[in-house]
């Protein structure tokens, strides 16, 4: 099965997301499928694109497991870690070490447009090595365009 770069980066997304939902590839029709946690929002399974359980099928759906916050941290650090010094990086490094680096981080960068950009695409690269480390890992198919 080919694993298009939409689905590449629809991964990437999942693997970031740690939203009260989760996701699940399935294997039989090569697509990803978001489950919603809470039975409460009345929204069957069958609406959702899902065939079976995905939680009692794990031979056809896997569950996407989003990486762990301090993935995410670490990945902020080692991209303040390759600035030059500036005030931009003396802010991010202020940032990192004060309360709620993860949301304060995008904050501090809209002070620094160039630098905000540059963020999102050291960002954006990374999660897409993720989700290609998944696809394969996972052995889900051949990647379109490997990167």
């Amino acid at each position: 099965m080919k694993i298009t770069d939409i689905q590449v980066s629809d991964i990437a997304s999942a693997l970031e997301d740690h939203g009260e939902h989760s996701w699940y590839w399935d294997k039989k029709a090569g697509e990803l499928l978001l489950h919603s946690d809470f039975d409460m929002c009345g929204v069957s399974l069958e609406e959702e694109g899902f065939e079976e359980d995905p939680d009692e099928n794990p031979d056809r759906y896997l569950y996407v497991d989003p990486l762990e916050s301090h993935h995410g941290f670490q990945t902020m650090e080692n991209y303040v870690g390759n600035l030059p010094d500036s005030e931009c990086k003396r802010s991010l490094i202020r940032t990192l070490q004060g309360r709620k680096p993860f949301a304060n981080f995008k904050n501090t960068l809209l002070d620094f447009p160039d630098e905000r950009q540059a963020w999102f695409d050291y960002q954006n690269d990374w999660l897409t090595k993720k989700a290609i480390e998944f696809i394969k890992d996972n052995k889900l198919g051949e990647i379109e365009n490997p990167s």
